[in-house]
């Protein structure tokens, strides 16, 4: 399980939290091989909302576990992943723990936008295409790279 516990911030986690990532009946250590009842949803914290806590939490299942009634969530969708009941969810399902968990943080950046934008979509204006804001103080980059190819023997 992967959520949100800061939506839509820290200060005010009205949304909170909002899943992310949902998988269940995960065989040994494959996740691949686990039964996904949320599709991923990547992070995406909100514009000028500070630094959000993705948290993965792993809990332990006694035996495989029917997860059909509950709606499969596609990627596209927050129906269901806002103020996500935990709890409810790993009574109802008699799940134990966490066992494990990790987390990383994120936060909004201007730049996001630009790179996650259409393939389609001019640059922004007084940008070239392809070019990336440098962080104020960056260091010039001064590259030199060498493309090496092998022919297949």
């Amino acid at each position: 399980m992967m959520i949100d516990p800061d939506a839509p911030s820290r200060s005010d986690q009205k949304l909170s939290p909002i899943l992310h990532f949902l998988v269940g009946n995960i065989p040994g250590h494959d996740v691949n091989k686990g039964d996904i009842i949320v599709d991923y949803a990547g992070a995406q914290p909100p514009k000028d909302s500070g630094l959000h806590r993705y948290i993965f939490l792993l809990y332990h299942q006694l035996k495989k576990t029917d997860f059909s009634k509950e709606p499969m969530i596609p990627s596209s969708s927050n129906e269901g992943r806002l103020n996500f009941a935990v709890r409810n969810f790993t009574e109802k399902y008699h799940l134990y723990g966490p066992v494990a968990s990790n987390f990383f943080q994120a936060q909004n950046e201007e730049n996001v936008v630009i790179k996650l934008g259409s393939p389609d979509s001019p640059p922004p204006e007084g940008r070239e295409e392809g070019s990336s804001p440098e962080p104020e103080g960056a260091p010039e980059k001064n590259v030199d790279a060498e493309v090496i190819t092998q022919e297949p023997e």
